[in-house]
């Protein structure tokens, strides 16, 4: 069936496009019946015969013919001329320089060889993080230039305090980052309205005219799904809650050194899918894998969560939003806001563990730890109970929403009250054997990333691939959905979820 374009006569060869739902452009072609319906329904809205339809075939027969060429080589030789002259030059650099918030140069995650280098690019990012803030677009937005640069400052003085053990001063500084941050809603929300799991749709203030509502409405319908993982030997078998939960106020000497928690601190750590709990045990493939869903209730879905699932892609891609609406503009200054503390807390280190010990010395600490488990220490005093933050194990920036991470660190429990109060906020599954199965089966549930997040995103013009979709697996860009984790996931959620009772 042959496929029609809708144009404007003020601008003859440049057929309309719409914004998916994903925020990309893509130029509408339609049916015969359907170009006419929009063509009129346009033409109505204006008040005058401004639309008109062609045939896709036609209008390549037209940008294809050698008049159309000449012409548009003529176009371009007179434009030539203009841009020449050096007064237009100039505007045309001011112009680009008042209006570039393009941020670059920040791809996560960042890479160190060991301590030394962490410490040097880290001190090296947050300095180029502060410069490029520094210029004409950013300058008329009230103090966001002076206040990154504060931030960026405090993050690199708060390190060097912990560096030399001195945790108490390190702690104030990142007290005051956080007090910085609590006018901000994308910073600090209550876990169910998180920027983190369900993007702007708990924000009305940022909904898109564009986008119908029954899309944001959707977002905020059903529970969040979180997953948790234990790997354990071949030979060992887990049945128990107690063997997948986080652990015991009896059995917290045997918390590790973890990214967001220091050794003896119990933590509970979570990720939207199985997929992204199995990369964070950097599990082998060999020993078995266990995995539970979790799933937060009424109390628990009041957890009062800190936003750092902020990445370059999510800032450029920001720019691109209505920014005379002033809400976009406080949402991209927020993750500004943000951002230097990302960069703190998203280095990996490349060198394996005994190369590591070599340069650093067999006792030396994991300096890209240093920051991370400050923040978790100041969490309470702030008024926050856990932090959402992008995987480490991702490949790049786009890693979003299916290697989210959750960390909770459990600062009440005690002798007569193992597991503390957030034991109360939330039901889970048994531990289950991963079984890396590909089969067909549909469950009566899909968990949240499964069923928020398809194959193909539908428009009133037809469909596309949802990007979104899509993560680095195995080395190759495939829709989450194919892979086994992804039956894994609905699998788990369609079994019972309970409360954890202790015994």
């Amino acid at each position: 069936m042959e496929k029609y374009m809708i144009f404007n006569k003020n601008m003859s060869f440049a057929p309309l496009s719409l914004l998916d739902a994903n925020k990309n452009s893509k130029v509408m072609e339609l049916s015969l019946e359907m170009a006419k319906k929009y063509v009129e329904k346009l033409n109505q809205e204006c008040g005058e015969e401004l639309f008109f339809y062609m045939e896709r075939k036609k209008w390549m027969e037209i940008i294809q013919s050698s008049q159309f060429n000449e012409g548009q080589e003529k176009i371009h030789e007179e434009a030539k001329k203009i841009m020449d002259i050096p007064e237009i030059r100039k505007m045309q650099k001011e112009l680009c320089e008042e209006n570039d918030k393009n941020i670059n140069g920040f791809m996560i995650p960042f890479e160190a060889v060991n301590n030394e280098d962490y410490e040097k690019k880290l001190k090296e990012k947050l300095n180029d993080f502060a410069k490029t803030i520094d210029r004409p677009a950013y300058r008329k937005d009230g103090t966001i230039v002076n206040d990154v640069k504060v931030i960026c400052k405090m993050v690199m003085d708060a390190f060097d305090a912990s560096k030399i053990g001195d945790t108490k001063k390190a702690e104030k500084i990142v007290e005051k980052i956080l007090e910085e941050y609590k006018g901000l809603s994308f910073a600090i929300t209550e876990l169910d309205k998180s920027y983190a799991f369900r993007g702007v749709a708990p924000f009305d203030k940022l909904k898109q005219k564009w986008v119908p509502e029954e899309e944001n409405e959707t977002m905020m319908d059903g529970d969040l799904n979180f997953f948790r993982a234990r790997i354990v030997k071949k030979s060992e078998i887990l049945e128990k809650k107690e063997e997948i939960n986080y652990l015991p106020y009896s059995m917290r000497d045997y918390a590790n050194d973890m990214r967001f928690s220091s050794k003896g601190n119990i933590c509970l750590y979570l990720g939207t899918t199985s997929y992204v709990c199995s990369k964070e045990c950097r599990w082998n493939g060999v020993d078995n894998l266990y995995l539970s869903s979790f799933k937060f209730n009424e109390e628990g879905k009041k957890l009062k969560i800190l936003n750092l699932v902020v990445t370059q892609s999510l800032l450029n891609g920001t720019i691109s939003r209505p920014m005379d609406n002033p809400y976009y503009v406080q949402l991209h200054n927020a993750m500004i806001r943000v951002f230097p503390l990302v960069i703190a807390t998203m280095f990996t280190i490349t060198s394996s563990d005994e190369e590591r010990r070599k340069f650093d010395g067999e006792n030396a600490i994991k300096a890209e730890y240093l920051l991370s488990q400050v923040i978790m220490n100041v969490l309470s005093k702030a008024g926050i109970d856990g932090v959402a933050y992008l995987s480490r194990q991702g490949k790049d920036d786009f890693q979003y929403p299916q290697m989210v991470c959750l960390a909770i660190p459990i600062n009440d429990s005690n002798e007569e009250n193992q597991y503390g109060e957030l034991i109360n906020s939330y039901v889970m599954t048994p531990p289950v054997l991963y079984k890396g199965f590909f089969d067909d089966i549909t469950y009566e549930g899909k968990s949240y990333i499964n069923e928020k997040y398809p194959r193909m995103s539908k428009h009133s013009w037809g469909e596309s691939e949802n990007y979104l979709a899509k993560i680095d697996f195995d080395g190759k860009q495939v829709f989450y959905q194919d892979t086994p984790f992804s039956k894994m996931d609905d699998y788990l959620i369609n079994q019972a979820h309970r409360k954890f009772v202790y015994k």
